[in-house]
């Protein structure tokens, strides 16, 4: 009921703004106000392993909503505003927030300005993606859009430069630079992978606060002479802060707790090309990001000097997929993907052992493979999932989707909701994740 009345006085004093004869519900009249909106429900259910949610006991807990109002003040502003809310099992819990919020003014085709929170370049889809009417799948590709981050990389509040430079023969291209902050909850994907990945190396993580320090995004795309086809490069660099009470893992022949800042940054790139011809579409991307992580314990005890041994840690993680769409008829729409995804990419198999990496592991008696003691098998360093798409579009506005994942590894599942009574991961490698998803659109 909170969630609800947060959204409803947000949309009223909106509105309050705005003149009360100039709403047009679908279309865009110039000096008037254009509202769009959707709402969808899914629901999740897996035979081994949760994903992101409780899906093993099957989850509604998956569900959508989002209104946005633009208006085209003069022939080179527009202003707009999106209220999101979402529910991915622990992620979102419904709350609505500003998505997205900004100014435009387009001074030139090659060059224009956005200032406020803008969503943020990143691979092909991630500025469409809460839209779910504009694509086929459900879910898009894990390996490059991996739901714990989606909070994070979504928008970025700040400003923007972009433009369209038209190269004759030679086709289009697009580019956008983007700077300001990116946001890190508590409760995100985002720090729960982070305090997960601690668990490897013998810390119990329990964050108290986040500080964004910078983020920056940015991406070009070259529409090419062939009709249909585009090809595309972004990357983003944000940096954060957090800190947090840690405790030393059972495993660890020194009991202890300290205060911990750690800092995080992340570097990722991506390279895509999309096809689009009559009824079929190809796309594949590949992704790569790299982590470095630097903590600091206060205090002299044991488990503060243990920490503090490990110093700078970087972290490369790698992903890609290829996906095929074709609708049949106007109301039939199937499409297949294929995707794999590394946690570390120099651990491709999850053979190596974590003290080969943690040089605060060297000196610590009777600690002889971490991973393992923290209940992780080698499949957990890797995803590889082949997923099909069943899409009918049962009107202009209204479509349902039913989806299958024949999955393989178990590198992205939040650990906290799939792990043993000993607190230890607990997952299986092969798995199956069926998704079906109502979408309703106006």
């Amino acid at each position: 009921m909170k969630s609800l009345k947060g959204l409803m006085l947000g949309l009223g004093l909106l509105c309050m703004g705005l003149p009360a004869m100039a709403v047009e519900f679908g279309d865009d009249l110039y000096g008037g106000v254009t509202v769009h909106g959707f709402i969808s429900q899914g629901y999740l259910a897996s035979d081994n392993n949760n994903f992101f949610a409780k899906t093993e006991d099957g989850s509604a807990r998956f569900n959508e909503f989002g209104v946005n109002i633009s208006s085209q003040v003069s022939d080179n502003l527009r202003v707009g505003l999106q209220i999101f809310a979402r529910n991915l099992g622990e992620f979102g819990e419904g709350e609505p927030e500003i998505d997205w919020g900004f100014a435009d003014y387009r001074w030139r085709d090659w060059m224009g300005i956005r200032v406020g929170k803008m969503k943020m370049v990143h691979g092909l889809y991630n500025t469409t993606r809460d839209i779910d009417m504009l694509r086929n799948s459900i879910f898009l590709p894990q390996s490059v859009y991996n739901e714990a981050w989606r909070d994070t990389v979504s928008a970025i509040s700040g400003a923007e430069i972009y433009g369209d430079l038209y190269m004759g023969n030679a086709g289009t291209l697009s580019y956008q630079f983007q700077g300001g902050e990116t946001e890190f909850a508590l409760d995100g994907g985002v720090v729960t992978s982070l305090t997960d990945q601690s668990r490897l190396a013998g810390v119990l993580s329990d964050p108290q606060s986040t500080h964004t320090k910078h983020s920056m995004a940015g991406g070009l795309v070259w529409y090419t002479p062939l009709n249909g086809l585009r090809l595309s490069t972004t990357a983003w660099a944000v940096e954060f802060d957090m800190e947090t009470e840690a405790t030393a893992a059972a495993f660890l022949p020194f009991p202890g707790s300290a205060n911990v800042k750690a800092n995080t940054v992340s570097r990722a790139y991506t390279a895509s090309l999309e096809y689009l011809r009559g009824p079929f579409t190809f796309a594949a991307e590949y992704m790569g990001n790299r982590y470095e992580f630097t903590n600091h314990a206060k205090g002299d005890s044991p488990f503060a000097n243990f920490i503090n041994a490990a110093g700078t840690k970087t972290l490369n993680t790698e992903g890609y997929y290829a996906a095929i769409a074709y609708r049949f008829t106007d109301w039939m729409e199937l499409g297949i993907s294929y995707s794999e995804y590394y946690a570390d990419k120099d651990d491709r198999n999850g053979k190596l052992n974590i003290i080969e990496q943690h040089p605060s592991f060297i000196n610590v008696p009777g600690v002889d493979n971490p991973r393992k003691d923290a209940g992780y098998k080698d499949h957990d360093a890797w995803l590889k999932d082949i997923a099909m798409t069943a899409r009918f579009d049962l009107t202009p506005n209204w479509v349902f989707k039913l989806e299958g994942h024949a999955m393989n590894g178990a590198a992205i599942l939040m650990k906290d909701i799939n792990s043993g009574d000993d607190g230890n991961l607990n997952t299986s490698e092969n798995w199956f994740l069926f998704a079906a998803k109502m979408t309703v659109s106006f």
